[in-house]
């Protein structure tokens, strides 16, 4: 692993003896340090989550001397966010947008480039339609990603009222499914906040499936990980192919990364302001990058499904736990809902 993973390890332990011993300035200096490892990744969105974390505890600990290391590399990030690179790479994408590869049925093959002294050959191939990610050099399909939500409500901008969801749970895969039902709304105006946990409470990740009332969307064991780990409330399934494969049908392994228990539960709030006609639906849709997903940390070390693929969040096995608080750690910060 590259050394900015190992230093996100070593500070995420950190961390966590720190918590155990109490000593709440040890808590701030390794949040401080996660933060500045995020932003020497040009993680700006984890980087900015965890300055502005430590600088809300530093000032409930009236810690000056935090607060003003966090608050100066905090503004260092703005400024250099406001900065042009120096370096200009020019790229040239056939058949592909963003880490999408749309293969069409015709494409350029054997494209060569040269100049005087060096050569570039791109062996292109035909095949038929299909969608394939490329992350991070792994040509890969997506067979299912489980989101599961819990303790949707919506507050209004004053907190004098809250609009409780149908349903506590929700589980969806956005593979293959279009729509679900989160709450039914009396009409009228909304200006507030949507709030949600991408998690789950202590007695729902470890009841095991067989436990479960079958209308629970958890009872079908599809995100179940044992008694030790419990449900997974974020979990990605997919196949590897081979980059010389033309057709991909015939996966050379597959892969399943998996956020879970309490600890790793996101909690979120999202600012709306929606209308709601008398028997109308209005619908949020669910939008993750899958490009930042796997960036950051895990782009600049080469992590991907075929180096690494399996995570389990397993709180027993320090490294696996590492990577997946990285994982949740984009997918809070790629994760939203959009009107």
């Amino acid at each position: 692993m590259g050394k900015n993973v190992l230093a996100l390890k070593s500070f995420f332990q950190a961390e966590e003896y720190a918590i155990r011993v109490g000593n709440d300035k040890y808590i701030v200096s390794a949040i401080i340090s996660i933060a500045g490892t995020y932003a020497s990744t040009d993680n700006n969105i984890n980087a900015k989550y965890y300055y502005n974390q430590s600088i809300d505890l530093s000032r409930a600990l009236k810690d000056s001397i935090n607060i003003a290391s966090a608050l100066a590399n905090l503004g260092d990030l703005y400024i250099n966010e406001n900065k042009f690179n120096n370096i200009i790479v020019p790229e040239i994408y056939f058949g592909k947008h963003g880490s999408v590869i749309d293969v069409p049925l015709m494409a350029i093959k054997n494209l060569k480039l040269k100049n005087k002294n060096k050569r570039a050959a791109f062996n292109f191939n035909e095949s038929s339609g299909n969608n394939v990610y490329d992350i991070n050099g792994d040509l890969i399909k997506f067979d299912h990603i489980y989101v599961t939500l819990s303790g949707a409500r919506f507050v209004s901008y004053d907190d004098q009222d809250t609009t409780y969801t149908e349903s506590d749970l929700t589980m969806i895969d956005l593979i293959g499914t279009s729509e679900v039902k989160l709450a039914n709304l009396p009409a009228g105006n909304y200006n507030g906040s949507l709030e949600y946990t991408l998690g789950l409470d202590s007695l729902r990740a470890f009841t095991a499936p067989d436990q479960l009332d079958a209308t629970n969307p958890l009872s079908k064991g599809l995100v179940w990980n044992g008694s030790d780990i419990g449900h997974s409330f974020f979990q990605i399934e997919g196949r590897i192919f081979n980059p010389a494969d033309t057709v991909f049908t015939t996966p050379e392994a597959t892969f399943n990364w998996r956020v879970a228990t309490p600890d790793l539960a996101l909690m979120k709030s999202e600012k709306r302001n929606f209308n709601v006609a008398s028997n109308k639906d209005v619908f949020i849709v669910m939008d993750i990058n899958v490009d930042n997903l796997f960036s950051g940390v895990f782009s600049l070390i080469g992590l991907s499904p075929s180096t690494m693929n399996i995570i389990n969040s397993d709180p027993a096995d320090a490294s696996d736990y590492d990577l997946a608080k990285i994982l949740r750690d984009n997918v809070s910060n790629e994760f939203v809902f959009k009107l």
